[in-house]
């Protein structure tokens, strides 16, 4: 007949051993765990500067772009207006010179 486990002595040594080892690697699984999710927050938080910063760089540069479209557009109208003006005084000085025509 054998002895349930608890009267047997090396039975509950196999048992305490097993348990022992069987939290070993526990503990290590869980220690693992814990510097993956530390390694990964730290990768993530490094991920999340480096968009930042690219972020405020594209921003930076939409900025400028838009500053460059406004001068580009203003220069523009400027030209524009210089050319009605020139056109303008074209039609002045060819109506001078009509009514001069006309006076003679």
């Amino acid at each position: 007949m054998t002895l349930p486990w608890f009267l047997n002595p090396w039975a509950e040594v196999r048992r305490l051993r097993a348990e022992l080892k069987w939290r070993d690697h526990m503990r290590l699984d869980m220690a693992q765990a814990y510097r993956d999710e530390r390694t990964s927050k730290f990768h993530l938080a490094r991920e999340n500067t480096r968009l930042q910063c690219e972020n405020s760089v594209l921003a930076m540069k939409i900025g400028e772009m838009e500053e460059h479209e406004v001068y580009v557009a203003m220069k523009n109208v400027a030209a524009d207006a210089i050319n009605l003006l020139e056109k303008r005084e074209a039609e002045n000085a060819d109506l001078r010179r009509r009514i001069a025509e006309m006076e003679k």
